[in-house]
């Protein structure tokens, strides 16, 4: 029903109300920066990338092609482009590789949009380790390797549990 409403958003801007734009800016705004926050490490440098990336969106809006991906799976790849370009910028040493960041692939079909059913799926992952590795991994920005010396554990094991959360979470959100 969201994305239906997203939807109607997109289809008033492109017909000239501008002003619908702002119920898309709204519905994304938070957790575009949680992302953008979350490869940048850097929450004013997340939010300048987040307004970025609805401004571009909003400029190449005619090209979205709602066939092709969801609008959320397609703001999130403009904001992570934004990030990566941000940091190459910068030439900013960090833990992790550019190209490591974590792209929107393989979760496509989970819904992006809705951030409190996301938070509430992964509170909920069992065992309770799942819950603890993704939030270190995608909301912290934390490496898998730095996940594994916290827990004392391997970094295969830390890629096992955020593989098996990840599909726990695809069909608790489906």
């Amino acid at each position: 029903m969201m994305q239906q409403n997203i939807q109607q958003a997109i289809d008033s801007v492109l017909a000239g109300d501008i002003d619908s734009y702002s119920i898309i800016v709204e519905r994304y705004h938070t957790g575009l920066i949680i992302y953008c926050e979350r490869l940048l490490s850097d929450r004013t440098s997340a939010e300048d990338a987040a307004q970025q990336a609805f401004i571009n969106a909003y400029d190449k809006l005619k090209k979205f092609d709602n066939t092709k991906a969801s609008f959320s799976t397609w703001l999130y790849k403009i904001a992570r482009n934004l990030c990566i370009d941000q940091l190459r910028q910068q030439r900013k040493q960090s833990d992790y590789n550019i190209d490591e960041l974590p792209d929107l692939s393989w979760d496509k079909d989970l819904p992006y949009d809705d951030v409190e059913s996301i938070r509430s799926a992964v509170s909920t992952l069992e065992p309770p380790i799942y819950a603890v590795a993704v939030k270190a991994y995608y909301w912290q920005g934390k490496s898998y390797k730095q996940i594994a010396h916290e827990h004392n554990t391997s970094v295969s094991t830390v890629a096992s549990w955020i593989r098996r959360a990840k599909a726990d979470l695809r069909k608790e959100l489906a």
